[in-house]
């Protein structure tokens, strides 16, 4: 479930370079999952790790966690 989401939650990421050369990464829908990097891969690499802290921290501090196209990462009777 925890990939499917991750995997659900990155196609709605969105990238940019800003004017310094550098790519930021977010996923509007989560608000506070973003990165940047050198490179777009890089960014992309860095968002998914982000996104991972941002699961976990929800998760661990028992604070709720949005679905994603559907997609719960932890079922309902371990929240």
């Amino acid at each position: 479930m925890v990939k499917d989401y991750i995997r659900a939650a990155m196609k709605h990421a969105t990238f940019e370079q800003l004017p310094d050369g550098r790519w930021y990464g977010r996923i509007p829908s989560l608000g506070d999952v973003w990165a940047t990097n050198q490179t777009i891969d890089g960014c992309e690499e860095s968002l998914r790790r982000s996104l991972e802290g941002w699961l976990v921290y929800r998760v661990t501090a028992k604070l709720p966690v949005p679905t994603v196209d559907g997609i719960q990462p932890i079922p309902e009777r371990f929240a």
